[in-house]
This record gives C-alpha cells, structure tokens and sequence, in this order.
C-alpha cells in the first residue's frame, strides 16, 4: 500500500490532504497502530522511499537523530552511508548511515547537526 502512494511523497500525521485522501489515511493509521503505536511513516515522492521510523529526538538547540526500516524500491546507494553494521554510527559525523538487511530493506541511523 505505501510503495502504491510513495511516489506523492507524504508524512503520515502532517502530509496535506491532496497527498492522501482522508479514507487512505484512516487505513495507514489503523494498521501502523497495529505494528506499534505512534510509529511515524515517511515517503520520498523521487525515490519512492517507504521509511518506518521507530525512535528518533529533535530540538530547536541540539542536532536531530531518527532511526528505523526503509523499504528502498532501487538503488540504495544514494540513501546513506552502507555499514557493515551501526553499532557506532550515534559517534560518527552527521549523516545517514544504513544497513541492508534482505534486499531492498535497510536499517538506518540519521543525525542531522
């Protein structure tokens, strides 16, 4: 469903209503709430992007980080950083650092300064 509506680029909670219509994003919200409430849910009109985010902190004063899932349609190598692995990624520079985890799925880690 959301790889059908990526390419209109939305964030469900704040996307205008001409993005989605109001019965598509009732649905999104009744089954986003079933894999876990508050989970936040993002697309990139350009890329088709699908990305789940679990957790992230933002701030008028201090840099925003977000971390969670993205379902990436194409080539991957333009969303990030790939690491073998994110464990130390909070320590590195401001940036988007990912992880594949099967095809076309990636754990990320993003911190903008």
């Amino acid at each position: 469903m959301a790889t059908e509506d990526a390419r209109r680029g939305w964030y469900l909670g704040t996307s205008s209503p001409s993005k989605l219509d109001e019965s598509r994003r009732s649905e999104y919200k009744r089954l986003i709430s079933q894999i876990r409430p508050g989970l936040d849910v993002a697309t990139n009109g350009y890329t088709g992007v699908v990305r789940f985010i679990f957790a992230g902190e933002g701030s008028a004063i201090g840099p925003d980080w977000f971390k969670g899932v993205e379902y990436v349609p194409g080539d991957y190598g333009r969303e990030g950083i790939l690491l073998p692995d994110l464990n130390n990624a909070a320590n590195m520079p401001a940036n988007v650092y990912i992880r594949e985890i099967e095809p076309k799925w990636l754990v990320f880690y993003q911190r903008d300064e």
